[in-house]
């Protein structure tokens, strides 16, 4: 069996990010507490914890914080994970997951996503400010079935 993965995709085409802080692209070593960079360089997205790790496919419960440009933790966002299999064509259902506040200071809680089928999902976070994306980042994982 393969092991997990996580990351930023790799450059190139719709959708697919690289971190302003110039992270490789991905697959990176599934870790909690990963760190990416915003593509417009104005939060870090921390991936506290995935609940189950990811792995096998499932529900995905997310705890992420966010930080701004000084590593202090930013409160009151508007955040959004959108999960989508580009191979399929497809998200879920829903299309995207709002985050509510968590434990810790600027954590929120995203999910739970069904991540059902085995391959490559790539999980969008959004900060959103007046229905327009301030900042973005997306992590891929290979699931198994």
């Amino acid at each position: 069996m393969g092991s997990a993965t996580v990351g930023t995709v790799g450059s190139g085409g719709a959708g697919n990010t690289v971190g302003a802080g110039g992270e490789a692209p991905w697959p990176d070593t599934y870790l909690a507490g990963l760190e990416k960079h915003g593509i417009h360089g104005l939060y870090t997205f921390k991936l506290v914890e995935s609940d189950p790790i990811p792995k096998y496919t499932g529900e995905f419960v997310w705890t992420v914080q966010l930080l701004d440009t000084k590593a202090m933790p930013v409160g009151g966002a508007s955040l959004v994970a959108v999960p989508w299999m580009a191979a399929h064509g497809h998200g879920t259902n829903p299309s995207s997951f709002d985050g509510a506040p968590a434990a810790g200071a600027g954590t929120y809680t995203l999910g739970t996503m069904g991540l059902f089928m085995p391959g490559i999902w790539t999980i969008k976070l959004k900060v959103m400010k007046n229905d327009t994306v301030e900042d973005e980042v997306e992590f891929g994982f290979l699931f198994e079935g």
